[in-house]
């Protein structure tokens, strides 16, 4: 299939300088990436041991002991984890940032596909005037011979109004075109975080085309894909947690118990304060609850390759439907540059059998009605090329 190239203006303002401009200003994007970047603190919240237990213990009744009565018990116990529960958990601990970036990317091809959308449809008002004023020149020239030929008795007043009429369509199309224009503008400088009001440029022209080779591309990383890839991840990481944490954990602890002086007598080592170390265990024998949560996991894990099979699915289906969308669009455009080639000859000829008065005017005017149709034909063919073109990018 040829191709419909057309070069892009000068003066416009190119897409790609919008793409980076959107992607700068985009207030909903920035917080998207401060909110990856909150959660990328998160590791450095469950990287350290459990806080060690501080405890004090008073004695109403003291209890006596050879060297003089209890009167206060100070302790303290330090909690270990088995050996790689922490790092199990600060693994953890990364994907909720690694799942918020990738959420950024995804929002970025979002944005994009947002706007070139916007943009084409900018370009497709804005040209549509260019067609209504060229059809409003052509029916004008029609009027006037219209009239030439009602003064001459060869016509009639019916052609002259049917004549003023399409012209009256036109220009209320033009109106809501114009309609059409301000919402358009008004989205682009939304997603940019412009000013409502800020003036948007756009091309003379479309390059309407694929880059050379673009249809043998892989997917590679496609944020998509990345998703369910990093939550199977994950899951494979909170189950790597839970066979850490239906292990023992561990508890060394230190007592120092303030001991009186007995006045009753005066041993040796009268009134000695006591220091008395101390270990803990910390066995999880309910196993069936650790048992459910890698059950829970597993099962989780079979549902996200079934989702990351799918979504490698529609992407391949929409990448196929985009490539042929732009060749039905592409051969649609040439095949309406054809058409309005031989209809222009054919409303050359009849334009001149209608001023020699061998052809009546409602013959001439479908004419011009069937090249306006093709021009909208065309107009909208080159804007879904491009549109294709846009979804294969997304």
């Amino acid at each position: 299939i040829g191709l419909c190239l057309i070069c892009m203006g000068i003066q416009a303002q190119s897409l790609d300088s919008l793409i980076r401009e959107c992607l700068a200003e985009n207030r909903m994007l920035a917080a998207g990436q401060i909110f990856a970047e909150a959660a990328g603190q998160m590791p450095e919240q469950v990287n350290v041991l459990p806080d060690p237990e501080i405890g004090i213990n008073a004695f109403v009744s003291p209890v006596e002991t050879r060297l003089g009565p209890q009167q206060l018990r100070l302790g303290a116990t330090q909690m270990l984890p088995w050996k790689g529960t922490i790092e199990a958990r600060t693994k953890l601990a990364l994907f909720p940032s690694l799942l918020a970036k990738n959420e950024v990317e995804k929002s970025k091809i979002d944005l994009v596909w947002q706007l070139k959308l916007s943009y084409l449809e900018l370009y497709r008002v804005r040209k549509s005037w260019d067609i209504i004023r060229k059809q409003q020149g052509w029916l004008e020239q029609l009027r006037q011979l219209a009239l030439i030929r009602m003064e001459s008795s060869a016509g009639d007043l019916a052609s002259v109004a049917r004549i003023d009429l399409k012209i009256n369509e036109l220009k209320w199309r033009a109106d809501q075109l114009h309609l059409e224009e301000q919402i358009q503008i008004l989205t682009i400088n939304q997603l940019c975080n412009r000013p409502a009001d800020a003036p948007v440029a756009t091309p003379d022209t479309l390059t309407i085309f694929f880059p050379k080779g673009e249809f043998q591309k892989a997917f590679g990383e496609h944020p998509e894909l990345r998703d369910a890839e990093l939550r199977q991840q994950q899951s494979e990481a909170r189950i790597g947690l839970i066979q850490k944490e239906r292990k023992p954990s561990f508890g060394i602890g230190l007592d120092y118990i303030v001991v009186g002086r007995r006045s009753d007598m005066n041993p040796a080592g009268n009134g000695r304060d006591i220091v008395s170390p101390r270990v803990n265990i910390k066995i999880p024998i309910y196993g069936a609850t650790f048992d459910a949560k890698l059950a829970e996991q597993k099962l989780t894990g079979e549902a996200l390759e079934l989702r990351r099979t799918d979504h490698g699915n529609k992407l391949e289906q929409a990448r196929s439907q985009s490539r042929l969308q732009w060749q039905s669009a592409v051969a649609e455009c040439e095949w309406i540059e054809t058409q309005l080639e031989g209809l222009e000859q054919l409303i050359r000829l009849k334009t001149a059998a209608f001023e020699a008065g061998k052809t009546p005017l409602d013959s001439l005017l479908e004419l011009f009605l069937e090249r306006e149709n093709y021009q909208w034909r065309s107009l909208q063919a080159r804007v879904r090329s491009a549109q294709a073109v846009a979804a294969w990018g997304r």
